[in-house]
């Protein structure tokens, strides 16, 4: 499990919600999708929060039993390591923005390294638009390997015609429905 920002669909179930709400998308082999929604934020969350934990806290000290309520939920005895899988292995699509100077061959050079590295297939969608000197450059890729799109944007950042670092956000893969 990993937690960083992500784009999603505006039709997909957690692009509702809003304001102090938090919610956490699962999908379980038996039960298939499921989420859990609630206040997360805010006075009232917080404060139902800290008085419950000084509950159990009063609770295990009244009754000499300390570690009542295990840490995580767990008892001790029933906690196993889990192998981690590196953010640098997984594949999903992404969204880059990239600043660069607006003359002819920036696109190219940038759009080169992302091949020659095998970080992602041509752009699945793309936009440039023109603002005095400098060129904001939006793509959308098709699945991408991390480690391969972190070397090409190392590389791309190196180039004498990009003017600030790339800015990335990972998209769920619509096809699986997978949140990566």
């Amino acid at each position: 499990m990993r937690v960083h920002p992500t784009l999603i669909p505006r039709d997909h179930v957690l692009a509702s919600v809003t304001e102090a709400y938090n919610a956490v998308y699962i999908h379980g082999n038996a039960v298939g999708n499921i989420m859990l929604y609630g206040m997360g934020a805010g006075m009232m969350p917080t404060g139902s929060a800290v008085v419950s934990d000084l509950i159990d806290i009063a609770r295990d000290m009244r009754d000499n039993t300390p570690g009542r309520v295990p840490h995580l939920g767990f008892l001790p005895e029933n906690l196993r390591d889990t192998p981690n899988k590196s953010i640098m292995d997984i594949t999903t699509c992404y969204y880059f923005r990239f600043a660069a100077v607006d003359r002819p061959g920036v696109l190219s050079k940038i759009a080169g390294i992302l091949g020659a590295v095998g970080s992602a297939s041509p752009p699945s969608s793309r936009r440039v638009v023109r603002w005095k000197a400098r060129l904001p450059i939006v793509m959308l890729t098709h699945e991408a390997l991390e480690r391969n799109v972190r070397k090409a944007l190392e590389e791309i950042g190196r180039l004498e015609v990009v003017l600030a670092p790339t800015q990335v956000i990972r998209i769920e893969n619509q096809e699986t429905g997978i949140l990566y």
